[in-house]
């Protein structure tokens, strides 16, 4: 009888483990989202709850969106925009603080909900964006 239970054990913990990376991968795929485009952009592509940043002034040029609360270092995403993000809407629910450095360092430029910035160069931060994450800075 007590190999029912050892066995029965093993059982549980294999299922109580499997269930948790389950969990944390769904959360971690759930928390967070981003897709980049080389489409035309427009601020009219910027739609939903989402944060869209572009690689040129204006709205144009190869862009990104996504929602959640995941934070992006774009020059370990392999991303053609790190150091190139020249505009900016935020239509999510959140605040995102932009840093200049790729480990969420250097410079910083907070953009709140609802926020439309059509040329960071007017601020001082264009062609600057290296990572960001949501939250104030």
């Amino acid at each position: 009888m007590s190999n029912i239970f050892k066995k029965m054990g093993r059982v549980t913990v294999v299922a109580a483990c499997a269930t948790a990376a389950i969990a944390a991968a769904t959360t971690e795929a759930s928390a967070a989202w981003w897709q980049f485009s080389n489409a035309p952009g427009g601020i009219s592509s910027c739609d939903g709850y989402t944060l869209c940043v572009y690689e040129h002034t204006d709205f144009n040029g190869w862009y990104g969106f996504g929602s959640g609360d995941g934070a992006l270092k774009l020059a370990t995403s392999g991303d053609r925009l790190n150091n190139k993000i020249s505009s900016i809407v935020n239509n999510s629910s959140q605040t995102y603080c932009f840093f200049d450095g790729n480990n969420y360092d250097g410079a910083k430029f907070q953009v709140g909900f609802g926020r439309i910035f059509p040329n960071l160069n007017t601020a001082g931060f264009g062609d600057r964006i290296g990572s960001w994450r949501p939250g104030k800075c």
